[in-house]
């Protein structure tokens, strides 16, 4: 037997090892994840982030037997496994330090120059964060840093429609000493290079994440610029993406798809390697839109996700994927509404804990005490019941849905079977470099 990963020291704190009876009957941990080679049998465990590798003649082997017990790959007749994760999760829980805000998504706006059919601030005020909230939200943030380094998230709505805000807070966060690195999410059309400079020198902007629905003429019809040429905008933000590239700063390209577009997103991998070429800053993935995801013609989601199964392939064979890892710990948040190191800050001051909601849930303001209100954090925190197909899920120690979530709430089969397929794919591969190390 190889070990391949250690089991994760914080699991076994918590639940001990397992106890080797010879008396009792073992079967396969719901939460190990097999993959069947020539000459054995690769475990991986999403419970305790530990991998093995049980060559065939291990079968007979006391000290391999012993290790897949005392390490829960195997599980005696009787084990509840789902309560043992939650007892786990919850004393992890206890021991995280909540006390201190790392993360802001900042909304300098809710307004957008774009007009996406499938935004879900569509509908909702269009709100601007003016000078003086900006400076309000720079000492907010100072006087609750203690002086460590914090990460900005530029949000909206497009966060360039609202260029002054962003200027501002990051101007009082500079004279104030205050040690911090920006990203945004942005449609990418209202950079140039000016801007590129400032959003380094000024914003410390690392990372941009753009999003991209298909090809030209699909591309320019979903996003409806204000104040475009019709036919310009999809080569404009192709070259705004090249400034940031050119300046250091990494962009994620996040392709939205549904059914009617992913074709086009296949084809949109060559033309995104005829602009760029290989350049380790510029990754991509795709995600489904939410309206997709949850389609209730069973046939059309499944049709989807072996689509995007094809696209996440090609994205790969392009070297556009950024490096898989497993998970070795037990995750015990779902996002950055329940992870304790994150809030969000609206255009007016308001401060929530998700992007998604912008009109209420609000947990404070900037302007009052540290008490957020408890009953709204529970609101925004409150998880989902475990429902009878945990029980025989190998996913459940990486799963946490958030019943106020729009996406994690309900248990979609078809992105459940993805999310096994991409683990498995990535125990081939770490495997394949452990053979080659050794």
């Amino acid at each position: 037997m190889r070990i391949i990963r250690p089991t994760h020291s914080s699991v076994i704190r918590i639940i001990g090892t397992q106890n080797v009876d010879e008396n009792k009957c073992y079967h396969m941990s719901t939460f190990s994840i097999t993959k069947l080679y020539e000459d054995g049998l690769l475990i991986y465990n999403t419970f305790t982030g530990g991998m093995v590798f049980c060559e065939k003649n291990d079968e007979c082997n006391s000290d391999c037997n012993a290790h897949l017990i005392s390490n829960w790959f195997v599980v005696s007749e009787g084990v509840d496994e789902i309560a043992m994760v939650d007892e786990c999760r919850e004393a992890m829980k206890q021991r995280l330090d909540f006390s201190r805000i790392i993360t802001y998504t900042i909304f300098p706006t809710t307004d957008c120059n774009a007009k996406c059919y499938y935004c879900f601030e569509q509908k909702r005020p269009k709100l601007y964060m003016d000078r003086n909230t900006a400076i309000d939200v720079g000492k907010y943030i100072t006087s609750h840093c203690d002086g460590n380094m914090v990460v900005i998230r530029w949000f909206g709505g497009e966060p360039l429609c609202n260029i002054s805000a962003i200027d501002a807070i990051c101007s009082f966060l500079k004279t104030n000493g205050v040690s911090f690195k920006s990203k945004m999410a942005s449609n990418g059309f209202l950079f140039d290079e000016t801007l590129v400079d400032k959003s380094i020198s000024l914003w410390n902007l690392t990372c941009v994440q753009v999003t991209i629905d298909g090809t030209e003429k699909t591309y320019n019809r979903i996003k409806k610029y204000q104040n475009c040429k019709a036919n310009s905008a999809f080569h404009k933000v192709l070259k705004n993406i090249q400034l940031l590239l050119n300046k250091g700063i990494e962009v994620i390209i996040r392709l939205n798809i549904d059914i009617d577009i992913i074709d086009e997103q296949m084809q949109l991998i060559q033309i995104i390697s005829d602009f760029y070429g290989s350049n380790k800053l510029l990754s991509v993935y795709s995600h489904p839109l939410t309206e997709a995801l949850f389609d209730n013609i069973k046939e059309r989601r499944q049709l989807l996700f072996e689509k995007q199964n094809d696209l996440q392939k090609r994205i790969f064979e392009y070297g556009y994927s950024k490096p898989r890892t497993l998970p070795q710990k037990l995750k015990c948040c779902s996002c950055i509404a329940d992870d304790g190191h994150s809030i969000t800050i609206l255009p007016d001051g308001h401060v929530g804990l998700c992007e998604h909601y912008t009109e209420n849930h609000f947990i404070g303001d900037v302007y009052s005490s540290d008490l957020f209100d408890k009953v709204e954090i529970g609101i925004l925190r409150n998880q989902c019941e475990v429902i009878e197909d945990c029980y025989t899920c190998s996913l459940y120690p990486q799963c946490v849905r958030l019943k106020c979530c729009p996406e994690t709430k309900y248990c979609v089969p078809e992105m459940k079977q993805s999310k096994l397929n991409s683990i498995t794919n990535t125990m081939n591969s770490e495997f394949e470099l452990f053979r080659k190390l050794k």
